[in-house]
């Protein structure tokens, strides 16, 4: 009996430790089918935070993707540059793109 109860309590402890890796949260690897948790892009099969995108962190060269431009420091996040349709105004209330309402161009 005590063999028995022995060989049990491995087999529980083999199958327990079989996949103790967790994926899909920051800094893991992502799932097999390449995504992570909400929020989380999946690069080089690792969890990160999204980059370069609309209101997300600028890279580290201060770029942001197409059609976006990096914010002054200390912020440095990706927005919608001055004049364009979504920015800012530009000086005495221009825009490049559609008008100038409340300071922004629509």
């Amino acid at each position: 009996m005590k063999k028995l109860f022995l060989l049990l309590t491995l087999l529980l402890i083999s199958v327990s430790c079989e996949d103790s890796e967790t994926y899909g949260n920051i800094g893991e690897k992502c799932y097999p089918d390449n995504t992570c948790n909400e929020g989380l892009d999946c690069e080089d099969n690792l969890c990160l935070e999204p980059i370069g995108g609309l209101r997300e962190p600028c890279y580290v060269d201060r770029t942001c993707d197409i059609g976006l431009a990096c914010s002054p420091q200390p912020v440095s996040e990706c927005v919608i540059p001055n004049g364009m349709i979504g920015g800012y105004c530009l000086k005495d209330s221009v825009c490049t793109e559609g008008t100038c309402v409340n300071f922004h161009c629509e």
